[in-house]
């Protein structure tokens, strides 16, 4: 969701912020390595390869096929849950010891939504999960559905296919599509505050009062934004000791809540970011950016942000 704003000049590193990430000076967009010139622009193709890709991972997951199942991350990925986070190589070894483990687990997806931008895009999904296991008799039991929600940010390869490089998932009490609207009473507060939170962030960012940005990060923030390094509280401590210069150049942002989930004391909310920066009267660009973050309560009753992507589409000069 977030990109980790800018707290010093426009040479500066990106260093902290919320998933309204201020962009460094430079307005290059985030370039694929492996994507050729010749690869095929049509994103409603894109869309198709992407859903086609996630529906093979289930398939193959199903099947216990592991080289299926690998086949679809980047080997630059990484998986995140609200309590865990691991690297590729961290996903082959859970997937090998499932494989060849006797239990099962059948999974079904249900595609929320797909975005594609250049050579990144993102998807957001619901998962039902159900857990198979063997008693001492031999014979399988079925367990309850379990239902989860993620979103994936996908990288083109250079052969024009689709892989996974971040993907946040979070468990959900129930189908979702089984909640009625009384059942959301309850987190009405919860809501109002995140909501809040994220209205006094936009404030205090437009008087870079940086102190004041900081408190909607969980202790345990971690972050991703592509092509730079996780974004964690130590980000944010060193860019509050920075001296900071007054930008002209500085973004200006303007944000859409797009979706707001608790359950519990977690939630997750789906956002678009809306940067807009200006260089005297000669030129305008914009840029779009799709977010995604999991808040949890905190002991002193507050809700801060404790894992976040962000899905950044490409700078548009508009003037």
């Amino acid at each position: 969701m977030f990109v980790h704003p800018k707290w010093s000049a426009p040479t500066s590193r990106i260093l902290t912020a919320l998933t309204t990430a201020i962009v460094v000076g430079s307005c290059s967009s985030i370039a694929n390595p492996r994507a050729g010139t010749n690869v095929n622009r049509d994103f409603s193709g894109d869309t198709a390869k992407i859903r086609s890709a996630l529906q093979q991972w289930v398939v193959a997951w199903n099947a216990k096929d592991l080289a299926g199942m690998l086949s679809t991350w980047d080997p630059d990925a990484v998986e995140s849950f609200p309590t865990r986070s691991r690297g590729f190589g961290e996903i082959r070894t859970f997937y090998q010891r499932y494989v060849a483990s006797d239990r099962r687990t059948q999974q079904s997806v249900d595609f929320q939504k797909t975005a594609v931008s250049g050579d990144l895009a993102y998807s957001e999904a619901i998962w039902t999960a159900i857990d198979f296991a063997r008693d001492s008799a031999g014979i399988e039991h079925q367990g309850p559905p379990r239902f989860s929600r993620s979103l994936e940010v996908w990288r083109r390869q250079s052969d024009g296919g689709w892989r996974i490089i971040r993907s946040l998932a979070f468990p959900l009490v129930q189908n979702p599509q089984s909640v009625g609207p009384s059942q959301r009473v309850d987190t009405l507060g919860a809501e109002q505050q995140i909501r809040n939170s994220l209205a006094a962030w936009l404030s205090a960012y437009d008087r870079q009062d940086y102190v004041a940005m900081s408190k909607v990060w969980a202790p345990d923030i971690l972050g991703w934004y592509p092509e730079l390094p996780p974004f964690t509280i130590d980000e944010v401590r060193r860019g509050l000791s920075r001296q900071r210069a007054q930008d002209p150049t500085r973004a200006h942002i303007d944000l859409t809540i797009d979706e707001v989930l608790v359950q519990g004391d977690m939630a997750v909310v789906r956002d678009i970011w809306y940067y807009t920066r200006r260089f005297g009267t000669d030129s305008t660009i914009k840029r779009r950016m799709w977010g995604y973050e999991v808040w949890r309560k905190q002991p002193d009753g507050a809700w801060r942000i404790s894992r976040y992507l962000s899905a950044p589409e490409k700078w548009v000069r508009i003037q």
